[in-house]
């Protein structure tokens, strides 16, 4: 029997600067309906770059401005499959580090 939940992938402030950040895999036996992803440039006063990428293939690059500005977060609400052993990862060029949420349905297969 096929069992669909909604979870959180990830949620919390990534303080790696210029490395990749691996936010999440997905179990052995397991697919991810990634539904939400929030990225948001908080405590950086200048415009911070962020990649996001699954198992190696960016899907967005952001450009969130300083913090309390316009444009300081993004909230990507296309749905995209990630497949077992996928890894969602993050690249982020801000100094005080980004705040990301990554939500999504698990599909145990």
């Amino acid at each position: 029997m096929a069992l669909l939940h909604a979870k959180p992938l990830y949620k919390g402030r990534v303080t790696a600067v210029g490395a990749w950040t691996d936010l999440y895999t997905v179990p052995s036996g397991d697919r991810v309906i990634l539904r939400n992803l929030v990225g948001r440039a908080e405590g950086n006063s200048s415009n911070v770059d962020a990649y996001f990428r699954i198992s190696g293939q960016q899907f967005v690059h952001l450009v969130l401005t300083p913090d309390g500005t316009a444009g300081n977060n993004y909230d990507l609400t296309e749905w995209l499959v990630m497949d077992q052993n996928d890894v969602l990862s993050v690249y982020q060029t801000g100094t005080n580090g980004l705040w990301v949420i990554a939500s999504g349905s698990l599909y145990t297969i």
